[in-house]
């Protein structure tokens, strides 16, 4: 009889190969899905597999149709290559199977999360304050306007939406925020996109004259989210202005650090992030920049009796509260997975130092970029100081150069349409281990016609 670490062991197994050639497969599936979905109708789950060539085939199907977010010439979205900590944090999670809704079942694992949490709150300038470990950005934030909601409107959380409650986002930010308006009953209407100055950050201006318009109009502002790291372009709200506007005018402000906020464990990076502590609430994914794998969300905020208030219930099944309250009464969730164990071994592996040093290489490794590409004459639109950059190809069009590297499969990048600077090349830092040799790789991609030497190519010339 297979012993319970036995499978265990083959899927170790089995990512260790797979790690040891990501880097060489293509970063992008074949187009034809064919055999995939043959493959699949194999599996009538009539019948037992054994472990071993299950795990094999399982390993093979994602090796061969998916695109490789851990492969180092990935320039995508918010998917990093993971530590590998990270991975061993999940399997003991996966194995422990502790729950964490009642503080009372899993004191270890509820005091970890407490633990990371507070270092979070600590670092973004919220000490004494509360947090919790969510599914994902979309979650956290989802938290955030539901505890700005109920601290805003005093018979929300019994009576729902009275009036026309509307927030406020940049025309940059992400549009969780247009889901999480239509799921917490406000209506997507509510959701108010504010213009953007040619830096690609909220208009100050336009904020005033947007909400002055809809007071007018009998809606009730109640909530400003400032952006710290858009997701298109890396742009940065004017944090510190914003925050002073909301506290002239009674407002949440929320910020949607999601991806940005990683930048905190940098004492250079950061600066960038100057008024972040002045926020009600913050977002952010460690499952972005943090590199461990999803999801890995925290919701963090400054007033934890707004959260006890929004999220607090009342049971008889459940074990009698203790002293310190239970997480499920000051988040979304109910039964939930132990997502902070990932982060707290990231942190305690790697230690300040070692996440300075992935994180602002990243950011230099995409400035080297932005760099090379303006020498190969192309329009760069954007001065992210994090590890985002877009750009203009020198010929042809944004989307003509995205399907000519996806062709190509060597290497992965988006379009993205920004505001003043209309389709876009993007091309994110994403991957840690990402060096000069794929950054030289990925811009004979963009433009293949480069003569520029590839530090491989250099040193053999030397």
């Amino acid at each position: 009889m297979m012993s319970f670490t036995d499978p265990l062991k083959l899927a170790t197994e089995a990512i260790e190969t797979y790690r040891n050639q990501v880097d060489q497969n293509p970063v992008m599936p074949p187009q034809d899905l064919t055999p995939l979905r043959q493959k699949l109708q194999t599996f009538t789950f009539e019948y037992p597999i054994e472990a071993k060539d299950l795990i094999e085939e399982v390993a093979n199907t994602l090796t061969n149709y998916a695109v490789h977010t851990t492969n180092k010439n990935y320039f995508g979205l918010f998917n990093p290559d993971v530590v590998p900590i990270s991975v061993a944090a999940d399997a003991i999670v996966a194995g422990f199977n502790p729950q964490l809704a009642a503080y009372s079942h899993n004191p270890a694992a509820n005091e970890i999360e407490r633990h990371t949490l507070a270092f979070f709150l600590k670092l973004a300038g919220l000490e004494g304050g509360t947090g919790a470990f969510t599914s994902g950005g979309s979650e956290a934030n989802q938290s955030a306007v539901i505890v700005a909601l109920t601290h805003q409107f005093k018979d929300f959380s019994d009576k729902g939406k009275q009036g026309q409650p509307t927030l406020y986002v940049s025309a940059e930010a992400h549009h969780s925020f247009v889901k999480i308006a239509h799921a917490c009953g406000i209506g997507r209407e509510a959701v108010r996109e504010v213009e953007v100055n040619e830096d690609l950050r909220m208009s100050l201006p336009a904020l005033a004259q947007q909400i002055a318009r809809d007071k007018e109009q009998g809606k009730t502002p109640f909530m400003v989210v400032g952006t710290a790291g858009t997701t298109s372009a890396g742009a940065i709200d004017p944090l510190p202005f914003i925050a002073k506007y909301c506290r002239q005018n009674n407002l949440w402000f929320h910020v949607d650090a999601a991806w940005g906020g990683a930048a905190l464990l940098s004492p250079a990076l950061s600066l960038h992030l100057a008024g972040i502590e002045l926020a009600d609430s913050i977002t952010i994914d460690a499952h972005k920049w943090l590199s461990v794998p999803m999801g890995a969300g925290m919701f963090l905020c400054a007033h934890p009796k707004a959260v006890q208030t929004a999220f607090g219930i009342q049971t008889s099944y459940m074990p009698a509260p203790l002293d310190t309250p239970d997480p499920y009464l000051s988040s979304i969730q109910w039964s939930r997975r132990f997502t902070g164990l990932k982060v707290f071994m990231a942190l305690a592996n790697l230690g300040q130092d070692g996440y300075r040093d992935q994180i602002e290489h990243q950011s230099a490794m995409s400035h080297l970029l932005a760099t090379r590409l303006k020498e190969e004459g192309c329009q760069i639109t954007t001065n992210s100081p994090f590890a985002t950059t877009t750009f203009k190809p020198p010929t042809g069009t944004a989307k003509e150069c995205v399907q000519r590297i996806h062709q190509q499969r060597r290497a992965w990048v988006s379009e993205a349409k920004l505001s003043h600077h209309g389709s876009v090349v993007r091309a994110c830092v994403t991957n840690y281990r990402t060096s000069e040799e794929e950054i030289e790789a990925l811009v004979k991609e963009v433009v293949p016609s480069s003569l520029k030497a590839s530090p491989q190519e250099r040193s053999g010339m030397d």
